[in-house]
């Protein structure tokens, strides 16, 4: 069945789930007279399953699927737009669908996740004639290889209180820190028990001022798969609000925080961020970056400014000091002339030598 598309649609799911969703449609057919259907009347649309589960999904990943949609009505039904639960982005085209009487339209949908997460959103074809939209339910299990509170809440919003960690493909893995600190596991001895496939951690930051308290808690692990699992801690602190002025300056980078998976003393590893574009500021200055941590030392490397419509790529080299060993964070500073700059974590373990 040839596909074209009709309409693309993002979304940014909220919290934890932190995903992107589109939905394209095949188009361009003869349009039929309109259907009236009223005001409060959904489309005669029909699927074989209540909704689309992707199933786990890894985080920073895009993953795509279908629904196969069928006209149970007696007269061609008109796709004219899509939509989602959060409109983000939206990529419209002059073309649209129709769907015979007894017919199948297949329309694709992706996802782009983010964070760890439950995703639950709803997407809608809009049908000429019709007052309500057809909706379904799009649904994926955003995870890593080993994910944190099967079944459960997959962030943090006390500074004390206990992790649970399972490999999703249920090989064993040892637990190798909690944020740099030894774990503390509960109903499991390190020295002399083996490894398992699932743990109980405890995490305590409780002895620390609730400012330095991190917003990304990362676990390490020997899991070929899930060297770090990140998990977020939700403060209840009061967020200011921007005025006029600042807002217009908000710069941000795609993601708050990335990883080196493993970094030999004195030696040097690449990573590529992606940076917002600021219009002529972004080819009018120098985008800069350097680090917090005298351990881990930032360089930017090159720019691009023409592979992405939105955001510019940035290559950062970062070099362990011969001195570092074990766990690092490191806060990271981008600036793009005066008037813009951002920050986010960047997490490595620091071994041999």
């Amino acid at each position: 069945m040839s596909r074209k598309s009709l309409v693309g649609f993002g979304l940014i799911a909220m919290l934890s789930t932190g995903a992107l969703v589109g939905v394209a449609a095949p188009a361009h057919a003869e349009r039929p007279p309109a259907q009236i259907g009223g005001k409060m009347s959904a489309p005669p649309l029909a699927i074989d399953d209540a909704e689309l589960d992707f199933g786990d999904v890894a985080t920073r990943s895009k993953v795509t699927g279908s629904i196969r949609v069928r006209n149970v009505g007696d007269e061609p039904v008109v796709v004219t737009d899509t939509s989602s639960d959060c409109s983000c982005t939206a990529l419209l085209t002059d073309g649209y669908a129709v769907i015979e009487p007894g017919k199948d339209l297949v329309f694709d949908v992706s996802i782009e996740t983010r964070d760890m997460g439950v995703m639950t959103q709803k997407v809608r074809l809009i049908c000429e004639g019709f007052g309500r939209p057809f909706e379904t339910i799009v649904r994926a299990n955003v995870t890593e290889k080993v994910e944190v509170n099967p079944d459960g809440v997959k962030a943090l919003v006390q500074p004390m209180g206990l992790l649970t960690l399972k490999s999703i493909d249920d090989r064993p893995f040892h637990v190798l820190s909690v944020h740099g600190g030894k774990p503390q596991f509960v109903g499991f001895d390190p020295e002399n028990d083996e490894a398992k496939s699932l743990y109980r951690v405890v995490y305590d930051f409780t002895m620390l001022p609730k400012e330095e308290i991190p917003s990304v808690v990362v676990v390490e692990t020997d899991h070929p798969d899930a060297p770090f699992v990140a998990i977020r801690y939700f403060s209840k602190g009061k967020i200011e609000p921007q005025d006029r002025e600042s807002s217009a300056k908000v710069w941000k980078k795609e993601y708050d925080f990335d990883y080196v998976h493993r970094l030999v003393p004195g030696e040097s590893a690449e990573i590529q961020v992606r940076v917002a574009k600021a219009g002529r500021a972004s080819r009018e200055n120098e985008l800069k970056v350097s680090s917090d941590n005298e351990l881990l030392g930032v360089e930017m490397v090159g720019v691009d400014l023409d592979s992405d419509p939105k955001w510019a790529i940035a290559t950062v080299r970062v070099t362990a000091s011969v001195e570092a060993e074990g766990f690092q964070a490191a806060t990271l500073t981008f600036t793009l002339g005066e008037d813009r700059r951002c920050e986010s974590q960047l997490f490595t373990r620091v071994v041999g030598g």
